[in-house]
C-alpha cells in the first residue's frame, strides 16, 4: 500500500464526511502511510511542514458524502483537504462534497468539475 501512495500520480480519496473530517476507516487508512513522509521539516508559504521523503509529483482529489447538506462541516472538509495537499506537495488538490439533497445530474456534474481542475467546491 505504501509503495503505491509514493508511486501513484492521483491520490483520491473517497470518504464520508464526519465532523468536517475523514470517516475514521478513512482516518485509519491515511494513517498507516504516515511513514511515507519524512519526519523532517521545511517551510512553504511561511508555516512548518514535512519534507518529502521520496520525489513524487501527485494530484490529490477528495469527495466527501453527507447524506444532509451541512455546509459548515462541508467547508471543514474542503479546508482539511487542502491542508492535506500543502502537506504531500501536491501539484492540484480539490475537493467536493457530495450529498443526499443533489440529483444524480448535479453529482455528476461536481465531480467532472473535480476531475477536469481540481477546483470544484460544492
Amino acid at each position: 500500500m505504501a509503495r503505491a501512495f509514493v508511486q501513484c500520480d492521483a491520490r483520491i480519496y473517497l470518504t464520508p464526511v464526519s465532523f468536517g473530517g475523514y470517516s475514521g476507516l478513512m482516518k485509519t487508512a491515511l494513517d498507516r502511510v504516515v511513514p511515507t513522509i519524512s519526519p523532517l521539516f521545511t517551510t512553504v508559504n511561511g508555516e512548518m511542514h514535512h519534507k518529502l521523503r521520496y520525489p513524487y509529483d501527485i494530484a490529490l482529489l477528495a469527495v466527501g458524502w453527507q447524506e444532509d447538506a451541512d455546509a459548515e462541516s462541508a467547508a471543514l472538509f474542503r479546508q482539511l483537504v487542502g491542508r492535506n495537499a500543502i502537506n504531500m506537495h501536491a501539484r492540484r488538490t480539490g475537493s467536493v462534497v457530495l450529498t443526499g439533497a443533489q440529483t444524480a445530474e448535479e453529482q455528476r456534474a461536481l465531480l467532472a468539475g473535480l476531475l477536469r481542475t481540481g477546483e470544484v467546491t460544492g
